[in-house]
């Protein structure tokens, strides 16, 4: 049977590694908004840059043809960049980006490759089967710092 003393540094022990994670959630929940204020002020960018678009595509003559402007016919290749954490307490929101492409990418349907971003997206590509263009891991958590010229070499390729 346990000591008195050993029963204390147990207690100590397991309210410091409450503490701990608590901290992290906290940080993590930070993090997070961070990121969605983030992506909420890319949405002003994307509404005005369509609105450019849209004026500069009126004042075109009839007879403009551009192969970028033409109509697909079916889709032969497709490239999936699929972004997840790094590390921490983040399981939730990877499994939902995973679940997400599952339900919105039909990797049957066409010659499907994956570039992972992100240490928790390479692992799950690799359970899942899906077939790696490229993967990149350890990557900053600024993502100013992102090799982009290797990433978009990857879907050039």
């Amino acid at each position: 049977m346990a000591t008195l003393k050993e029963i204390r540094r147990r207690i100590s022990s397991v309210k410091n590694t409450k503490q701990i994670t608590r901290a992290m959630k906290l940080v993590s929940a930070a993090k997070l908004r961070r990121a969605q204020d983030a992506a909420l002020g890319g949405r002003a960018f994307s509404e005005r840059l369509g609105g450019v678009l849209k004026k500069v595509s009126a004042g075109l003559p009839e007879n403009f043809s551009n192969p970028l402007l033409e109509a697909r016919g079916e889709v032969k290749k497709r490239t999936v960049i699929i972004i997840s954490g790094e590390r921490g307490l983040c399981g939730a929101y990877n499994s939902n980006v995973y679940k997400a492409v599952e339900a919105q990418v039909d990797f049957e349907a066409a010659d499907t490759s994956v570039v992972s971003v992100g240490r928790r997206t390479v692992s799950a590509a690799k359970s899942r089967d899906w077939q790696q263009k490229a993967s990149f891991e350890g990557l900053s958590e600024d993502a100013s710092t992102w090799p982009i010229s290797d990433l978009v070499d990857a879907l050039l390729d």
